[in-house]
């Protein structure tokens, strides 16, 4: 059970049916890294904005701590409005040193007990699982909430069904929407819920996967999927964003150039790429960890090989059973990285 401390007096709060709408910044740590000194004056804004938003919809604040928020409303049309006009906001806001500050929101609507200091209920609780589920940029609704709303959406707002899914700590599935924005992005990874039995036996109960490619992939059980080019900086970034200050226990890349049909100059794309991928290695795998990947042996692999013994403690190198004889291809495995 969820419980909170109230920042307005309690006479002030809707009681009765009442729509809870939460917030919180994806990727502060890494925000308040790029920013350093300037992430207090990010972080004003950010409160001041969404304060400023939300009471214009009627919205009572409930509590803020650190980059979330907790507002309550006495209608649910009424959030989800507030919800829209906030992202909108939040995407026209210019932020110091021109950062990005991505938001998710999470919308649930139910009767708490308002007692003496604070709202009391399970719908509280799910309101702030539904939200930590989302991305930044995402405003995800409950079955309840969208039941209320589904007839009278903000403008230039649209619905998209989620699904059925298990958030942490919450004991029935909850089927989950995303409330669209025209003119915001709307193409967001997997949500961030508990992970599905059958995948379970591979990453464990609390294991997450990402997946990234330029094409786009078929869903797979509890594997996030970030679909662009990945010498393109903003995927990047999406990425340090999922792991929000946490690092992979294992990267896995099979990386290649669209082949031009001349050996050198695949070659040279091909190891290329590879620099990437060993780069977001060094950034984002946990010390000890693994780092898997194929390569094209030629120009240029053997120093490859030997940049990679500097930063792990061992390096093999395996050809498939199922590579041609004369094919130049074979896969690195890279152990023990020295962080």
């Amino acid at each position: 059970m969820c419980r909170l401390r109230l920042t307005v007096p309690v006479r002030e709060l809707p009681t009765g049916t009442v729509t809870f709408l939460f917030t919180d910044i994806e990727g502060s740590t890494r925000l308040l890294k790029q920013l350093g000194g300037q992430y207090a004056d990010a972080l004003a804004d950010h409160h001041h904005l969404l304060a400023a938003v939300f009471a214009e919809f009627g919205g009572r604040e409930v509590d803020t701590q650190g980059d979330a928020v907790f507002y309550a409303f006495t209608r649910a049309k009424d959030a989800a409005a507030a919800a829209v006009a906030a992202q909108r906001a939040l995407a026209g806001h210019s932020w110091p040193a021109g950062a990005e500050v991505r938001v998710r929101m999470g919308l649930h609507t139910g009767e708490p007990v308002l007692g003496s200091e604070r709202y009391v209920g399970l719908g509280v609780h799910t309101a702030a699982r539904i939200c930590g589920a989302g991305h930044g940029g995402q405003i995800l609704l409950s079955r309840v909430t969208l039941g209320l709303i589904e007839d009278d959406l903000p403008e230039g707002g649209s619905i998209l069904d989620l699904g059925e899914q298990r958030l942490k700590d919450v004991d029935r599935p909850q089927r989950l929407y995303q409330l669209a924005v025209d003119g915001l992005p709307q193409q967001f990874p997997a949500l961030k819920t508990s992970a599905p039995r059958e995948s379970g036996r591979l990453v464990g109960r609390r294991g997450r996967v990402l997946a990234t490619d330029i094409l786009p992939m078929d869903p797979v059980a509890n594997v996030d999927f970030i679909q662009g080019d990945f010498t393109d900086e903003k995927v990047v970034e999406q990425l340090l964003g999922w792991l929000d200050g946490g690092r992979f226990d294992l990267i896995v890349s099979d990386i290649a150039p669209n082949l031009s049909g001349i050996d050198s100059a695949d070659q040279a794309g091909s190891m290329y790429l590879l620099e990437l991928a060993l780069d977001t290695v060094r950034k984002t795998l946990k010390p000890g960890a693994t780092f898997v990947a194929k390569m094209f042996q030629g120009s240029g692999s053997d120093q490859y090989v030997k940049d990679l013994r500097t930063s792990f403690d061992k390096v093999l190198i395996r050809k498939p059973a199922a590579s041609r004889a004369e094919s130049r291809e074979v896969y690195i495995v890279a152990k023990g990285f020295k962080g």
